[in-house]
């Protein structure tokens, strides 16, 4: 799979993920986390996490952390933004953004393989073994 495909099947799920309530719950709290976990504030948003609301939050945020080079450095760093992009070129409304999505996957991701049977876990039917 192409680089190209991965990105776009995740934006694709991204769009159809965030159409429900609980994935932007989920999402804001763990863009919460992150900003939380590199003393940085997130603002509240309304009990309906619109996709706006949380945009505009973590826009405010950002605005105000942005010019700490080792806070902000920090927050990056935890969001997880790729090497290879220049968030220092980008709008406050492309990197708030760019952020949002980030922690989607780690909620998709985390979602994904906690509901995944475990590798390890013992299998007494070992249906994989020949007799």
């Amino acid at each position: 799979m192409s680089n190209n495909s991965f990105l776009s099947e995740s934006r694709d799920r991204f769009e159809l993920q965030m159409n429900s309530m609980q994935w932007r719950k989920d999402t804001f709290e763990q863009l919460s986390k992150d900003f939380h976990l590199c003393g940085v504030s997130l603002g509240g948003v309304t009990d309906e996490f619109l996709i706006n609301d949380i945009l505009h939050s973590v826009a405010h945020s950002v605005q105000s952390v942005k010019s700490t080079k080792q806070q902000w450095d920090n927050l990056n760093y935890r969001i997880d933004v790729p090497t290879n992009v220049d968030v220092d070129s980008l709008s406050i409304a492309e990197v708030s953004r760019l952020f949002l999505f980030r922690c989607f996957q780690k909620v998709w991701i985390r979602k994904q393989y906690s509901t995944s049977q475990s590798k390890d876990a013992s299998n007494d039917m070992q249906e994989h073994l020949k007799p």
